[in-house]
């Protein structure tokens, strides 16, 4: 995921990542999310298991991303279908560094059985075709709120 945060102001509180829950086998994976860690990013419509863009490949198949967790969920890929949340701000496991309003940021979802078993969980994108299901970002924040000190007239 390419992310660019809204432009805003306050006092941002939680940022979660919601991708749709749509399919998947029996049997419970962690999935978590992770930085990615290519300083070239990806371009979206060339991106593949081994290209970042064509004719740049990512330095290890299936993405160059950080060791670190930032946050991780676990569901069993047959149960219902539904939005899965991840807090990846404040509040998070380890939350990214240096969020806030107007931030860019590259984001993979890894499942703790990558390149292992058969179980699968399957998520809705964007260009999942006839649904309302694509991924958002949300974000919590508090509006600063300014004081006005006016001035005070005493007559005697």
């Amino acid at each position: 995921f390419d992310w660019t945060l809204s432009s805003g102001s306050g006092t941002i509180s939680a940022i979660t990542l919601n991708v749709y829950h749509n399919s998947g086998t029996a049997g419970t994976i962690g999935h978590g999310v992770r930085e990615l860690t290519n300083p070239l990013g990806f371009t979206e419509a060339q991106v593949t298991w081994n290209v970042t863009s064509t004719g740049s490949n990512w330095t290890t198949a299936g993405g160059d991303y950080g060791a670190t967790v930032v946050q991780s969920i676990s569901l069993a890929g047959d149960e219902a279908s539904a939005y899965k949340t991840w807090n990846i701000g404040p509040g998070a496991t380890n939350p990214i560094a240096g969020l806030t309003w107007g931030t860019n940021f590259d984001i993979i979802i890894i499942a703790d059985n990558e390149g292992g078993t058969a179980s699968y969980a399957g998520w809705a994108m964007k260009e999942t075709v006839g649904t309302s299901q694509d991924p958002y970002i949300e974000i919590t924040y508090a509006v600063v709120v300014a004081t006005i000190i006016a001035p005070m007239i005493i007559e005697f």
